[in-house]
């Protein structure tokens, strides 16, 4: 498992090595590429119920996520990143990478205003507890969490912006496919043009 691997703008050439329990051994030569220095825009935001179960586990799925972004040429300009609390996602000992405090209203000015503005493709990775057609934000009871059809409206004025190009939503979370509904399409993500992974 490569984790946090630095890769350059053009072709990177990875030996990869790979050994099994009685020492055998195989290696691969891979070439991943890695294009220009702008990638983008990415939302990653950190829900939580009322009683803050499971949150070390989101934590660390987020945090991850912010790993990998940065580990695809990312930089904290391009990383809108929404927490309940401090994070130390790169692990450098500095709990600095939350740009701010979780709540549905913060989760909707980052897509509407913030991701807008940006140019290239959006990524949008969610992380919470997960109810049918609730995202649990600052918690799951009313106002603290949203339903497919609100951020649905929020992801369409994003990508009314000039050049905001693509959107890839990854939701993370137990029925989190309820936000793609096949047969009620006005309470859902999914829409030609976007890619949806729950």
């Amino acid at each position: 498992r490569l984790e946090d691997l630095e890769l350059g703008v053009g072709d990177n050439n990875l030996r990869l090595t790979v050994y099994d329990a009685a020492g055998n051994t195989g290696q691969q030569t891979l070439t991943v590429k890695r294009l220009g220095s702008s990638p983008g825009a990415v939302i990653i935001i950190a829900g939580q119920n009322e009683t803050l179960s499971l949150q070390t586990n989101i934590y660390n799925s987020t945090n991850r996520a912010y790993r990998i972004f940065k580990s695809a040429g990312f930089t904290d300009e391009d990383i809108y990143y929404l927490a309940p609390a401090a994070q130390d996602a790169d692990k450098n000992g500095v709990a600095d990478e939350v740009d701010v405090t979780s709540s549905p209203t913060a989760f909707q000015q980052a897509i509407t205003v913030w991701a807008k503005a940006k140019k290239g493709p959006i990524f949008i990775y969610m992380m919470d507890h997960g109810l049918a057609d609730k995202f649990c934000i600052s918690g799951c009871a009313g106002a603290n969490s949203i339903t497919p059809a609100e951020m649905d409206a929020w992801l369409t004025t994003m990508e009314s912006g000039p050049d905001v190009t693509e959107v890839t939503v990854i939701y993370e979370a137990c029925v989190s496919g309820s936000f793609v509904h096949k047969q009620n399409v006005t309470d859902s993500i999914s829409k030609p043009g976007r890619v949806i992974i729950t």
